[in-house]
């Protein structure tokens, strides 16, 4: 509950602000935040009338929660060996840091980019092993590493709407360890190491209500992906390790955020809602012990939804030239 200490500061300092003429968004180069490409004010279209750079810089903070946890499933064909399923239900949340900058290269025209970084809160995961047809339920502790980057280019095409389009690079890793002991060959160093790499093309449209108030929409219904798999296991010391890429997936992240005025800056709410899922199959390795290497293949799929609240704090600039 300590992650919601500064986002709750956040809003009550937004809560007793005046009201913001202009607000800065998480999508809006001419005015800066998440939402930093929701436009440039009223603009008539992609236009460039106004030579000078206009921008700012933006920080977010927030708690992000998982809606029912993550999944990662995987499905194995039978030369992979007895081991015919595996499926982690994890929870992820904790403190959502980002960093924001964005330009207005010309009325109406602007890019906009933003790193974040996940510290993760690291709390107990399920896991549902089928072996040799019987389910073997269990508990392991995760430990999460997750970033991502966006770069995008936004146009006003009328005072309320801003048409966006850009791309995400998403870094997600997480190791399962620590499990709890339910069986005579599991061993306290078992453990599960999943890396997924996405890669995000996205596109959408965000709604200005007024000026302070911005909502949006973006998505993709294709996401390239690779996903590593390994995982150890037992007294016979088993390993499996495999590699994959996306095959069906899809990307689709709704926000929102309210802005106002505040000691020389902006400071703002606001939420997000994010879904990605991804599946295909899993080129896997099988050895136990120091034998040789026995081929198979697992069909996986990863399905991760979360949505994050917070608050966020902007400076603009515009050049002189």
């Amino acid at each position: 509950m300590g992650y919601l200490v500064v986002p709750l500061i956040s809003i009550l300092l937004f809560a007793s602000a005046p009201d913001l003429a202009g607000a800065q968004g998480l999508y809006s180069p001419s005015g800066v935040g998440f939402s930093a490409l929701s436009g440039f004010g009223n603009s008539d279209g992609c236009t460039h009338s106004d030579p000078r750079l206009s921008g700012g810089m933006t920080f977010n903070m927030g708690y992000l929660a998982t809606n029912r946890g993550a999944v990662f499933e995987l499905t194995a064909d039978p030369l992979v060996g007895t081991v015919s399923s595996v499926r982690h239900d994890y929870p992820i949340d904790g403190l959502w840091l980002a960093l924001s900058a964005s330009g207005q290269i010309g009325d109406g025209v602007g890019i906009y980019a933003r790193g974040s970084w996940l510290v993760p809160s690291n709390r107990q995961s399920s896991r549902t092993l089928v072996f040799g047809g019987n389910p073997e339920p269990g508990t392991w502790r995760t430990k999460v590493q997750w970033y991502n980057a966006d770069i995008a280019g936004t146009c006003s095409t009328s005072g309320t709407l801003t048409v966006i389009g850009g791309f995400r690079f998403d870094s997600f890793e997480i190791k399962f360890h620590d499990r709890d002991l339910v069986d005579p060959d599991d061993l306290a160093t078992d453990e599960t190491n999943v890396t997924i790499m996405s890669y995000i093309p996205y596109a959408g449209v965000m709604l200005n209500s007024g000026s302070a108030l911005k909502l949006g929409l973006i998505g993709f219904p294709y996401v390239p992906g690779n996903v590593e798999y390994d995982h150890t296991w037992g007294t016979a010391v088993i390993r499996h390790d495999g590699k994959g890429s996306f095959g069906n997936s899809v990307f689709l992240e709704a926000f929102g955020e309210y802005g106002r005025q505040l000691m020389g800056g902006h400071v703002g709410i606001f939420g997000i809602w994010t879904y990605l899922h991804g599946s295909s199959s899993l080129d896997v390795t099988r050895t136990i012990g120091g034998g040789a290497p026995t081929p198979g293949r697992y069909r996986f799929s990863t399905d991760r939804q979360n949505w994050i609240i917070g608050g966020q704090f902007a400076m603009n600039f515009t050049s002189p030239m």
